[in-house]
């Protein structure tokens, strides 16, 4: 069975007083509210795996929480000296915090984001 989209945001719009032009914008807005596809789900009435495959063809994006690894490496990274952290190279960062290169990545991107390099 398929979803018409359009008259469930026509039926989301009824129901809770909004007023969403298109389905794009209300994923979007319902995501932004709740930050979980099966919550958003839940407040539509369709299943997660429609809302996702919808949200991906939309090119809607989600959120993606770091994973515990990634604390653990970061953490690793940090007890490294920041004096000598300053000038190592992202594979030196990840052979002295024993983590992949992608978290030293990782780490050395959100530096950059917070403006401390």
């Amino acid at each position: 069975m398929t979803i018409d989209w359009q008259e469930l945001t026509e039926a989301v719009n009824n129901i809770k007083g909004t007023e969403y032009a298109n389905d794009t914008v209300m994923l979007r807005d319902i995501y932004n509210k709740t930050g979980n596809v099966q919550k958003m789900a839940e407040s539509i009435g369709v299943s997660p795996d429609s809302v996702a495959r919808r949200m991906n063809r939309k090119h809607i994006p989600r959120l993606v929480k770091a994973h515990e690894g990634c604390m653990r490496a970061r953490m690793r990274i940090l007890a490294i000296p920041e004096c000598e952290r300053g000038a190592m190279t992202a594979k030196e960062i990840a052979a002295a915090a024993s983590c992949s290169l992608s978290a030293a990545y990782a780490y050395i991107h959100a530096v950059l984001d917070e403006g401390k390099l």
